[in-house]
């Protein structure tokens, strides 16, 4: 992105189009551009293996997205079933357990993709205070902490990925999303490797395209 300090959505635009042109791609307008840029962040905001490892360590590319808060209000449900609001403007969650008096217990923490059924069914996957299972039902997360804990649990702790922002086709003076220069140089690279895609599923080209790219093995 040589001379371009700023990546408007004007100057993306542009980019784009020399990045299209390489490529040989056939000319797209705007507002197609731009709903395919949207499509490609999502898709690798959503994907786990370019962004989390084991720990959950983040990329600094999508710092401007990370939101943690330990104010949140905690509900019990029954003994060791908690649960907290899902935030407006989530995306994706990260990690979230109970506090007590400010202080913390459980020293890890499961998500479950499967929710409830997955934490019914397997066994090896009993909570207790120091291990709980977090899972999504409805506008909740639930947290389990175990049968056995009695404890009374003053609020939570959360961090999760918020939706970015966008500019609209409009905006053209405006950053084109609220993410670093950096990842939007990335993205304008899968942007422009997707437009050349005509079968198979076009989200799982992009995420692996980025992963060629820019995936863990090519990092230092």
């Amino acid at each position: 992105m040589d001379g371009i300090i700023n990546p408007t959505l004007e100057n993306i635009d542009k980019y784009l189009d020399d990045l299209m042109d390489k490529n040989g791609s056939d000319y797209n307008s705007l507002p197609v551009k731009l709903d395919r840029f949207i499509a490609c962040t999502y898709n690798l905001l959503e994907s786990t293996e370019i962004y989390l490892d084991g720990t959950q360590s983040l990329s600094d590319d999508i710092r401007p997205l990370i939101i943690e808060r330990s104010d949140i209000s905690i509900n019990k449900t029954i003994e060791g079933k908690w649960e907290i609001p899902v935030p407006l403007d989530y995306l994706r969650l990260i990690t979230t357990y109970p506090l007590l008096n400010g202080k913390r217990f459980a020293r890890e923490v499961k998500i479950l993709k499967n929710g409830q059924e997955d934490y019914e069914l397997n066994p090896f996957r009993k909570s207790d205070p120091e291990y709980i299972n977090v899972f999504r039902v409805g506008d909740f997360f639930k947290l389990y902490t175990g049968e056995g804990d009695s404890n009374i649990y003053n609020n939570a702790y959360i961090k999760y990925i918020k939706h970015p922002v966008f500019a609209t086709e409009f905006e053209l003076e405006k950053r084109i999303v609220n993410l670093s220069t950096e990842l939007i140089i990335k993205i304008c690279d899968v942007v422009s490797d997707s437009f050349r895609y005509t079968t198979g599923d076009v989200s799982a080209q992009v995420v692996e395209s980025f992963n060629n790219k820019y995936g863990k093995r090519n990092r230092s």
